[in-house]
């Protein structure tokens, strides 16, 4: 396993991204994002949207909290760290945005679920 670079603005790149996603292909939308451990979910990619919300000139919706944010019924983003590929299978939709953060901790299982579903 390779590791990535540290300190280049990926993770809060990818949070910009749930932002953006949401904002622009309006209801229905959804963003899922994965990482290696809840902790990783909660302090990392999440721990950054709070402060993208506070910033932005166009808010929508009620904050996001630590892994999820409800705009609708299906206008939403959440996150998790999921044990199985079994937990990611059926997680597709026409205006669906996968995420993987920190991938190279992923299992590799786990990512070609991620890739399946969106096929």
């Amino acid at each position: 396993r390779s590791s990535g670079c540290t300190c280049s603005s990926k993770t809060f790149t990818a949070a910009c991204a749930v932002y953006y996603w949401l904002l622009t292909k309006g209801q229905p939308s959804r963003v899922i994002t994965i990482a290696p451990t809840n902790r990783q979910v909660e302090m990392n990619l999440w721990g950054y949207l709070p402060t993208i919300y506070r910033n932005a000139k166009l808010n929508f919706g009620y904050p996001p909290t630590t892994k999820d944010w409800k705009l609708d019924r299906d206008w939403y983003a959440k996150g998790f760290a999921p044990d199985d590929a079994g937990a990611v299978k059926g997680i597709h939709g026409q205006n669906d945005l996968i995420i993987i953060d920190d991938a190279q901790s992923v299992r590799k299982d786990i990512i070609n679920a991620d890739i399946s579903a969106c096929s």
